[in-house]
């Protein structure tokens, strides 16, 4: 549930790479982003999540995750250009190419707005 769980990700990210800022975003709000993103935080990375690309089980459990947690250890972004300016976002999402930035990373995948899981099944993604 937690993408830093007993896995050298933060060694990768600060010492490989180093990143000091990540962009965190997937399924399901309330748990996997959650975990992964306190775990950042405790890490020591700046965490932004970026809010319409995750989504839970309800719209309800996810409003209720971005009002308890938001501001605490992450800040609630809604706006790619909050998150990396356009020459930094892959061409897809209207950015330009251009040679990355160290220190800013994008992690994780999602869904396009917040919505219903329509099974149990759809709700394991994690």
């Amino acid at each position: 549930f937690d993408s830093f769980h007993e896995t050298a990700l933060e060694r990768y990210l600060r010492d490989d790479l180093g990143v000091t800022d990540i962009v965190i975003c997937g399924l399901l709000t309330s748990c996997c982003v959650l975990f992964t993103a306190q775990s950042a935080f405790a890490s020591g990375f700046r965490v932004k999540l970026f809010e319409p690309a995750c989504a839970d089980r309800s719209a309800t459990r996810h409003a209720q995750t971005i009002d308890t947690y938001g501001s605490y250890c992450f800040e609630v972004v809604r706006d790619l250009d909050a998150c990396f300016p356009a020459c930094h976002r892959p061409p897809e999402w209207g950015g330009v190419l251009c040679p990355p930035s160290r220190g800013d990373l994008f992690f994780g995948g999602g869904v396009s707005q917040v919505s219903e899981v329509s099974s149990e099944e759809d709700a394991t993604l994690c």
